[in-house]
């Protein structure tokens, strides 16, 4: 694995959909070149911290990992907290 000082480190970039809706997404890149690509989805919680890190790992391993904020749609920077789960799951019933 790679030093830390040679870790990638996750960027926050915005994504443009077919319908012209633009999304924040997290984004961390290899310091070779890629192997390949990979979309990281998050689960009910939203798009938190811990997605830049899940795509800075796969960036350590060669690859190019993307991470959408899926809610965007429904409103910017949703997280629900790690403790009540509920609350996600609720909210777009």
């Amino acid at each position: 694995m790679s030093s830390p000082a040679l870790q990638p480190r996750p960027e926050r970039v915005e994504l443009i959909a077919a319908d012209g809706h633009r999304l924040s997404s997290g984004r961390a890149r290899p310091t070779g070149p890629p192997r390949g690509g990979i979309v990281v989805l998050h689960a009910v919680y939203g798009a938190t911290p811990h997605m830049g890190d899940v795509c800075a790992r796969w960036a350590a391993a060669g690859y190019t990992a993307v991470a959408p904020a899926l809610f965007y749609r429904l409103g910017r920077d949703i997280v629900h907290p790690y403790d009540r789960p509920s609350d996600g799951v609720g909210s777009y019933g």
